[in-house]
């Protein structure tokens, strides 16, 4: 209980901060809509994906790293393209984006993240088991330490945080169940156990100019570690 107090805090301390920045920041670059992660309210998010997920094999953190990613794969991103997306696609449940969704300003979110990461999905994986099938062991990367996964959804920025981690968490569900704790399907020779982890990030870009019109960027990161 008191750790669903301290996740909804957090929760709630995120969206005030979204919406303080979504009615003070002014500026002419198009990007006054920005709204990073606040490290506090990161943490909080990141226990509530764990919860949603409940696998005891992964639990997700805040991760500096991938805040940094997330925030310079969205920095070129204007504000008119954020209200077009949002007028377009409504995005009222969370969408996976990788190289093959159909919105080209997304696709180029996502491969920028990946690139900058390192990531092992940069191609056309095209959903989420896709992706994390990178992680499988195979006769090539079985003995890979840090091998890591990343993955972005987008949803309309009106969607509450929790709920769009409960459809990430859904989303993901098969792919993360299906992550292999050692390499007997490839070598029956040399045992090698893996541990993983996660960590995931949240930013907003809002078109203050545009009745308030925005899209909120959630990236995942999944990583493989020799045990």
């Amino acid at each position: 209980m008191k750790l669903k107090k301290i996740v909804s805090l957090a929760l709630a301390g995120i969206l005030a901060v979204s919406m303080l920045t979504a009615c003070d920041s002014k500026s002419n670059n198009g990007n006054s809509g920005d709204v990073p992660p606040e490290s506090n309210a990161m943490a909080g998010i990141a226990a509530t994906l764990t919860e949603k997920v409940d696998l005891d094999k992964i639990k997700f953190s805040a991760s500096n790293e991938l805040d940094n990613a997330l925030i310079s794969a969205i920095g070129n991103v204007g504000t008119g393209s954020i209200a077009a997306i949002y007028d377009a696609n409504g995005m009222n449940s969370v969408q996976f984006v990788d190289n093959t969704h159909a919105n080209t300003v997304l696709r180029t979110v996502a491969m920028d993240l990946i690139d900058d990461l390192e990531s092992e999905n940069f191609g056309n994986e095209g959903n989420v088991a896709g992706a994390m099938g990178k992680l499988t062991p195979s006769a090539a990367n079985q003995w890979d330490d840090d091998l890591n996964v990343t993955v972005l959804y987008v949803v309309n920025s009106g969607v509450e945080v929790e709920n769009a981690l409960a459809g990430i968490a859904n989303n993901m569900d098969n792919a993360l169940k299906g992550l292999q704790l050692d390499n007997e399907a490839v070598n029956n020779v040399t045992t090698q156990r893996y541990t993983y982890s996660g960590a995931v990030s949240v930013y907003s870009k809002i078109a203050t100019e545009d009745h308030g019109k925005g899209l909120t960027f959630i990236a995942v990161q999944v990583t493989r570690n020799l045990a």
